[in-house]
């Protein structure tokens, strides 16, 4: 039989392991004097390549160069690379942007580089980020949620020339308890003891590294759960490298990283993101969950372009987003509904990716803010360092579920969406391949999944016809009967249906419109509602009920 190549991925008990049929070649001409891989800047590249931030071909060839060791080495590369029809280069290791990138000659190539200094290549490079030194998120994984920032700053690190004596001085002035200074590169604290120290810290100064603004620092602090505030210039002077780092990354959204141009006024900007925290912290959190999944697309789709596999094989789930809303509720800051919920979601779809829509707080809820900005901050600490392919929106303001999906529809990129309430883990077997047929094939809009065990005989006017068998072998039921809980759609026809039905500037439920459209409809095929009825109990969700004894509030403008 034919292997067919597949989108890895993996769940999140799944050891790294070197179980990929991606081709990475850790290019390293002198392994008796380079350690490559294994260098503090390979760290979450080899993240990004084990697909801990996404689904990630396990097809193609990806080529990794530690620059600065092999700047002299431009002919023998060239040659090597020749081995490959089509070729991913990725330079790292090299922060003076020593390697002449420039004079790569392939076909078929395509070249990402770490720490690229802006106007240095005449060729267009893609900026690859830095990342973490090793064991970062080990280390962050075994401290857990748990641990919760008190200091307002903290800074360790050597200072080597302007930027950073300008950025000390102004710390000092602070708080000189915060700031220590140490005897060189990796010459201060111990690496557990630093990584639980930001931990502990609200805010991290990042001031420039000797030759980029980008340092390790920041990324070990987005980790940690700490806000990086981040260096505008090096000792150069402001060149643009953060608009060549994150400039195309994202489209529409802002980034969320503070950037300093003068360092006396830190002690302002720390005031004003330390009031706001945790929900300043939680905005770098939810980007940083998206910015993750962007890379391992990014991956995605350069290898598939370099050399499109002749078939891919999809599982069935992979066409489905899993869009999952969340808001204020009494039992916060407890993550245990949601994280039943999404337990129950990750183990029937294994390869969806899931997408988080974090509400703002109604006016009527503001007393439950502290609550609800602290479940949050533990929620997006599970996203980024537990759970897989899971990313978040985060809401500053009030939009309720139908302005919020409508919101998220615009980057989902699966056919299918799964709809699942916060609070409505999923119970039972559920059938994926054939409960999307129908979908796919377009004999259905949208699949209703039962929270009753049986047609409820006061619901069955709400039923047509008798059960029928649709492509995939599945019994069904057409039904004009909506219901939020559990359901499966096509995404083309959701957006439609918003966009029809709810006026944008609206925050209501989606069943509140959507139950009377339904019902209301010239005829059953204006929608194509189904509900699964298999033989036996029917109940394919439950309701652990998060809002408790809160109204149900109206819908409001």
């Amino acid at each position: 039989m034919e292997t067919m190549p597949t989108l890895r991925s993996k769940s999140q008990e799944t050891a790294i392991a070197g179980d990929l049929m991606m081709n990475v070649d850790w290019l390293n001409l002198y392994p008796d004097t380079i350690t490559h891989p294994g260098m503090w800047d390979d760290t979450w590249l080899r993240e990004l390549l084990n697909g801990d931030f996404g689904p990630v071909p396990d097809f193609g060839n990806v080529v990794v160069i530690p620059g600065r060791y092999h700047d002299d080495d431009i002919d023998r590369i060239n040659r090597y690379l020749n081995r490959y029809l089509a070729v991913l280069v990725i330079i790292t290791a090299d922060e003076e942007s020593r390697f002449p990138a420039d004079e790569l000659h392939h076909e078929n190539m395509i070249v990402w580089v770490q720490t690229q200094r802006p106007g240095r290549y005449e060729k267009s490079f893609t900026s690859f980020p830095l990342g973490y030194p090793p064991e970062t998120r080990e280390m962050l994984q075994e401290a857990g949620p748990q641990v919760r920032a008190v200091d307002p700053f903290w800074f360790a690190g050597q200072v080597t020339h302007l930027r950073r004596e300008q950025a000390v001085a102004a710390m000092r002035e602070l708080d000189p308890r915060l700031v220590v200074e140490t005897a060189g590169f990796t010459q201060g604290l111990d690496r557990l003891e630093f990584i639980e120290q930001l931990a502990y810290t609200k805010t991290a100064p990042c001031p420039s590294g000797p030759e980029t603004q980008e340092c390790f620092r920041m990324w070990e602090a987005i980790a940690a759960g700490s806000i990086p505030i981040l260096d505008l210039e090096s000792p150069r002077g402001n060149d643009g490298y953060w608009d060549k780092l994150f400039g195309i990354s994202l489209p529409g959204t802002k980034l969320p990283l503070p950037i300093i141009a003068d360092w006396s006024k830190i002690g302002d900007l720390i005031t004003d993101l330390v009031a706001g925290w945790p929900h300043t912290s939680n905005r770098v959190q939810a980007w940083y969950s998206q910015y993750r999944a962007m890379w391992a697309k990014a991956l995605t789709v350069v290898l598939t372009t370099l050399e499109p596999p002749a078939k891919l094989q999809v599982h069935a789930d992979s066409q489905v987003t899993v869009l999952i809303p969340t808001s204020p509720s009494p039992f916060h800051p407890d993550t245990a509904h949601v994280e039943e919920t999404i337990l129950s979601v990750r183990e029937r779809f294994p390869h969806s990716p899931i997408r988080i829509m974090i509400d703002g707080v109604r006016p009527e809820q503001w007393e439950r803010i502290p609550d609800y900005h602290e479940y949050t901050r533990r929620l997006l600490w599970l996203v980024n360092n537990q759970w897989w392919n899971v990313q978040a929106t985060l809401h500053d303001v009030h939009r309720h579920q139908a302005q919020m999906t409508f919101i998220e529809m615009v980057s989902v990129e699966t056919p299918l969406l799964l709809f699942v309430e916060h609070d409505t883990p999923l119970f039972g077997d559920w059938p994926i391949g054939g409960l999307v047929q129908p979908l796919l094939a377009g004999h259905a809009d949208l699949i209703r999944l039962n929270h009753d065990y049986r047609i409820h005989p006061e619901h069955e006017y709400l039923m047509v016809d008798e059960p029928e068998k649709l492509v995939g072998g599945l019994s069904f039921r057409k039904t004009i009967q909506w219901s939020q809980r559990p359901h499966l759609a096509r995404v083309g026809r959701y957006q439609e249906w918003l966009a029809e039905h709810f006026d944008f500037d609206e925050r209501s439920m989606i069943e509140d419109r959507m139950h009377s459209v339904v019902q209301s409809a010239h005829y059953w095929g204006q929608y194509k509602l189904y509900i699964y009825t298999p033989e036996g109990n029917q109940q394919r969700s439950i309701h652990l009920d998060s809002r408790g004894d809160d109204p149900k509030w109206p819908v409001t403008r």
